[in-house]
């Protein structure tokens, strides 16, 4: 959906910024970042609007609690933050290790991360070359 240009930004909140323009009016825009992440980089408070939601995903025990303190903690937009569940799971899942794996062509470490489906999906060729970097 981004057409590649997922590598021009750093982050998943840059992109969003990026694609809004070319996304129907009623489009809400899902942003899902892990815990650690989000202390490090809280949002602006400017950053939610009615069409934009930020879900956090904990990446080990006791990151939910600490997330829902984080959330608590800013002025205006909470309400826009759904912190999930914690899930050993999530612990190796990274933006990085993604972006790292589609320039590679590494379809099963994007599988691994991801799942099957969204492997498919975004490594439609064999090698680096075809990767369809998102």
């Amino acid at each position: 959906a981004c057409g590649g240009r997922g590598v021009e930004v750093t982050s998943a909140r840059q992109l969003a910024t990026k694609l809004k323009p070319q996304l129907p009016p009623q489009a809400l825009i899902a942003l899902v970042e892990g815990s650690d992440v989000f202390a490090r980089y809280p949002p602006r408070q400017n950053a939610f609007t009615d069409d934009a939601v930020l879900v956090i995903a904990p990446r080990g025990e006791g990151d939910a609690a600490k997330a829902k303190q984080r959330r608590e903690k800013l002025r205006a937009g909470s309400d826009k933050v759904l912190v999930l569940p914690s899930d050993a799971r999530f612990a190796a899942v990274s933006s990085t290790r993604v972006r790292a794996a589609l320039q590679d062509g590494d379809r099963g470490a994007v599988a691994e991360i991801c799942g099957e489906a969204v492997a498919t999906a975004l490594l439609r060729g064999e090698g680096p070359a075809d990767a369809a970097v998102a």
